[in-house]
């Protein structure tokens, strides 16, 4: 059974991913960059300066993520549950009603939400971790998602996922006593994972989870030990397939690599380059003189030589002269350019952001779409399945309880859902779209050239890519059938005002059909339908008659004969 002594041993085999997550931080908060020599001691008279690079780079990526469109995908082959009518949609309600649930839980505390947090770990971390607890609490089902951040989880993996898992976080002696009543606040101890000093120190907590208990350590005492009622530790996790595979001895350092491994060094190399430009900018305004004078060595420099805008007098046998310093442009340009490129290889380029000062082709705007795919869709893909974990942990541990329904909602909005309806064998999915204007405008464009030489099955599935372009036909179909008979559409929309129970709408479209919405709704006519009326025609407008709608019908449908009639004499 693991203990605390695992845990520690398990943070030492993980110091190089720790390591690697810290500089990751450095970069994401854009600490202060210094120029440092070969010694690894600042190099005096540097203007240093930090470029927003990799800050605007996560939040652009943060951005696309969050504004990724989701959906909650239960389906199933079984007959028993296809059977059951709304089945999936029930279940995909329930998930959505219980993550809200616990997203409102922790709002009230003032914790992140679960879809931002998760968004910023896969980038940052490039992994994600959830501990979800459904538990009973004063006649209510409590929804406690916390969400773990990465860098201080510690774990182990089985065959069959999490053999024990553990979180570190920090917290005020007051805080502690208020979440475990069992731990002596006046034994406090400050010997481990300490943060400052006396009372006002914040504690280090580690919760850990095996299959059979939960343990609860502060400064490394155990505080508490419970049983673990979910028979599993109660955590989601999954980590970004970004990175290496390899099987060295660093392994784990290089896997689940963040949004950053592909610029790290470079973003010090453009730092450096950026300080030492500027720093040639400051020593141009104000340049390093030689004072000479018939004194030599032993003569007095004029107060404020060199100051912008001022004069100074010159000896007749001397005076001041620039120190010759090296040009530096042309290779500062050079090496700028190189690290543009290789930074939007590695990253994001400058159209993602707006950075284009001509207009492209379609060919071109879905290639740089492509790329920056390369980007987003490994972490909406680790995004999705942690949340798919978390709401498979989610419905296993409602049934649990045993309860036959639950009411959760916003307030004014509650609902009852029924525990037996969670029940059967399916399997849950999120999906994310990630769209942009731009190369959807480019991919149909492509697509117009395309269907000159391949069928549309073949362009809908090889250029718009879409995931079943059998149905996409199918539904094209039944939208051309109303472009080809008028009729088609104004039968459709009757029948859609009389599911609404617009009876006087539905009523006029019959009449103007020649039938009757009786026939509408049973699908018999006695003769074929009156052709749809000309747009714009006079007859059109006429009012309707008192005699009843068959009369009405057989006055407008004269009206129209007679009109088609006098362009055909017309015509001759």
């Amino acid at each position: 059974m693991p203990d605390i002594r695992d845990v520690e041993a398990t943070r030492i085999q993980d110091a190089k991913l720790h390591e690697r997550m810290d500089a990751d931080k450095a970069l994401y908060y854009l600490s202060p960059y210094v120029m440092r020599d070969s010694n690894n001691d600042p190099v005096t008279g540097i203007v240093n300066l930090t470029l927003n690079i990799p800050a605007t780079f996560a939040a652009h990526v943060h951005a696309s993520l969050m504004g990724a469109e989701q959906q909650v995908k239960v389906s199933s082959n079984r007959a028993d549950f296809e059977a059951r009518e709304d089945a999936a949609k029930e279940i995909e309600d329930f998930i959505e009603a219980a993550i809200d649930a616990a997203d409102t839980r922790l709002r009230q505390r003032g914790d992140p939400t679960i879809r931002p947090f998760a968004t910023e770990q896969v980038d940052i971390r490039g992994r994600a971790a959830f501990r979800v607890t459904v538990r009973p609490a004063n006649g209510k089902v409590i929804f406690d998602i916390l969400p773990v951040d990465t860098r201080y989880f510690t774990y182990e993996m089985g065959e069959e996922g999490l053999l024990w898992a553990a979180y570190d976080t920090w917290r005020s002696p007051k805080m502690i006593k208020s979440e475990y009543p069992e731990w002596d606040i006046n034994q406090l101890s400050f010997n481990e994972g300490a943060q400052g000093t006396g009372t006002a120190a914040l504690l280090k907590v580690t919760d850990l989870w095996d299959m059979d208990t939960n343990k609860v350590y502060v400064g490394g005492k155990l505080i508490r030990t419970r049983e673990n009622r979910y028979k599993r530790p109660p955590f989601a996790f999954e980590v970004v397939p970004m990175g290496s595979m390899l099987q060295d001895e660093d392994r784990i350092s290089h896997r689940g690599e963040s949004i950053f491994f592909l610029i790290r060094d470079l973003v010090a190399q453009a730092n450096l380059m950026a300080s030492v430009l500027q720093t040639l900018n400051v020593a141009t305004v104000k340049a390093a003189l030689t004072w000479h004078g018939p004194e030599g060595e032993q003569g007095e420099v004029p107060e404020g030589l060199g100051d912008v805008g001022t004069v100074t007098a010159a000896s007749e046998t001397g005076g001041a002269k620039l120190v010759p310093q090296a040009d530096v442009n042309q290779a500062g340009q050079l090496l700028q350019s190189i690290l543009s490129r290789t930074m939007q290889q590695g990253s994001l380029a400058d159209t993602d952001f707006g950075g284009t000062q001509f207009p492209l082709s379609a060919v071109a705007l879905v290639k740089l779409g492509e790329s920056s795919g390369q980007v987003f869709l490994p972490r909406l893909g680790t995004k999705g399945l942690v949340m798919q974990q978390m709401a498979y942990m989610i419905i296993e541990q409602t049934l649990a309880l045993g309860i036959p329904s639950i009411e959760l909602g916003q307030r004014g909005h509650e609902r009852t859902f029924q525990t037996s309806a969670l029940k059967g064998d399916y399997g849950i999915q999120y999906l994310y779209t990630l769209k942009s204007p731009e190369t959807d405008v480019a991919l149909y464009s492509i697509a117009q050239v395309a269907l000159q030489f391949f069928g549309i099955e073949t362009v809908l599935s090889d250029v718009l890519k879409v995931k079943n372009p059998a149905e996409i036909r199918r539904l094209k179909r039944l939208d051309d059938a109303e472009l080809i008979s008028p009729n088609i559409m104004r039968y459709r929309t009757a029948l859609a005002l009389i599911v609404e129970e617009r009876e006087v709408e539905a009523q006029i479209l019959a009449d103007e059909m020649g039938t009757s919405i009786e026939s509408l709704m049973s699908g018999e006519f006695e003769k074929p339908l009156l052709p749809a009326p000309i747009p714009g025609n006079p007859a059109d407008l006429a009012p309707l008659v008192d005699e009843g709608t068959k009369a009405a019908s057989n006055k407008r449908a004269s009206q129209m004969q007679g009109v088609a009639g006098g362009r055909e004499r017309r015509a001759k």
